[in-house]
């Protein structure tokens, strides 16, 4: 007999539009392909609506979708109910709150009696309780670190510090109350460890897998540098185009012209930073699509990767290290995987230390040195093998036989 999985998920994933979605699918296909008798509720806009249509045929898998209240409109009554009740503050979590997505939730545990309820991110945990009444498992899957991820997404103020706290008891509590937590990192695995978590591994971004491969150094000059930025409705992807664009690159032309041509990538680039764009040195790539990915990153020679996340895995920095590509980024955004400085990756700060890695590697036996240390270095840690082992030790550990 087939195991049942419920899953849990914020906005619905089904367009895999980037890193966060595409990791929240590829759990969900996982366990198709595992056997599993899958079922899904998600948060949904509108918008959505279509995705699921079409994802529901092409997965066989139903599909409940739970519109969006608290983060649509908010009314005055609601913001005093908020505020009497600490476990209201953090906004995220107070959407799981709803007594639509809860009635669902109960529904789901009386009448479908699913193995195990897997839950995307640690602010849904106002449902875990519902599936403990029903003796059920509950997993967490962390996508990053919530209050770090707040600070970095919306800066440091008064107002931000105070809504920081409850960031912090939305950890907390997800933490004690999953029967096991996926980190994605192994920093974050450390924070669980310490918040109390029961069972808890670093499981990586499960489209690593269909990534890893070898990269072919080219020799001819110029080199090809990519800069990627999912979308540029996100603040920190303009301040990483700013800063490349902007900074880096001047001192690239200056320091060492016609060595280097500059790709950007990404959906919605603002028309303020337009002329950056001169077609002959930097050029403006657009969005590309999922199957064309694969030929583009084939041209590329360097992959620069500025954000700075102490969260999570940015996908702007491990599909490069996957895909063998040469790479700079800060060092914080390794999150505590292995890839050390001038061995597999480089590691860069200011647009002068970027502008100098980018000569240093400008070198064929550097890049291809990089190029081959990352990809052995990746295979061990991200490989289909590996992931399939941690999700099945997880079951294992659960006492869920497939």
């Amino acid at each position: 007999m087939k195991k049942r999985i419920l899953v849990v998920t914020p906005r619905s994933p089904f367009q895999a539009r980037g890193a966060d979605e595409l990791e929240r699918l590829s759990g969900i296909k996982w366990f198709i392909q595992h056997g599993f008798e899958v079922k899904v509720i998600t948060k949904t806009m509108n918008s959505d609506l279509p995705f699921i249509d079409v994802a529901q045929k092409e997965l066989g898998i139903p599909i409940i979708p739970i519109p969006y209240k608290f983060t649509q409109k908010s009314s005055g009554t609601s913001k005093i109910k908020r505020l009497l009740n600490p476990l209201y503050w953090d906004g995220a979590s107070y959407e799981y709150f709803d007594s639509e997505i809860v009635t669902a939730v109960e529904h789901e545990m009386k009448h479908c009696k699913p193995d195990l309820v897997w839950f995307d991110f640690t602010y849904l945990w106002p449902l875990h309780s519902v599936v403990k009444r029903f003796g059920v498992p509950v997993v967490t899957r962390s996508l990053n670190y919530e209050p770090k991820h707040f600070f970095e997404e919306e800066g440091i103020s008064l107002k931000n510090i105070i809504l920081y706290v409850p960031k912090v008891m939305t950890e907390f509590f997800a933490a004690r109350s999953s029967d096991y937590m996926l980190a994605l990192n192994p920093n974050e695995e450390k924070k669980y460890s310490t918040l109390g978590a029961k069972q808890i591994c670093t499981l990586p971004l499960q489209a690593l897998p269909d990534m890893l491969g070898p990269h072919s150094t080219h020799t001819q000059k110029p080199l090809h540098v990519l800069f990627m930025g999912s979308s540029y409705t996100i603040q920190h992807n303009c301040d990483a185009l700013e800063f490349v664009a902007g900074k880096v690159v001047p001192i690239v032309h200056k320091k060492y012209p016609s060595q280097f041509v500059f790709h950007i990538t990404g959906a919605k680039f603002p028309k303020k930073y337009e002329s950056y764009i001169d077609n002959k040195t930097v050029f403006y790539d657009g969005y590309i699509p999922k199957e064309d990915m694969k030929a583009f990153f084939d041209s590329i020679d360097i992959v620069i990767s500025p954000s700075v996340k102490d969260v999570g895995m940015q996908g702007k920095v491990f599909e490069p290290i996957a895909r063998s590509i040469p790479l700079i980024t800060s060092k914080n955004n390794i999150v505590g995987y292995p890839f050390k400085h001038k061995e597999s990756v480089l590691f860069a700060a200011s647009p002068e230390e970027y502008a100098d890695m980018l000569s240093y590697v400008s070198q064929d036996d550097i890049r291809e040195g990089l190029s081959r240390e990352s990809g052995k270095l990746s295979r061990t840690l991200f490989s289909r093998e590996i992931i399939d082992t941690l999700l099945l030790k997880m079951l294992s550990d659960l006492k869920i036989h497939i």
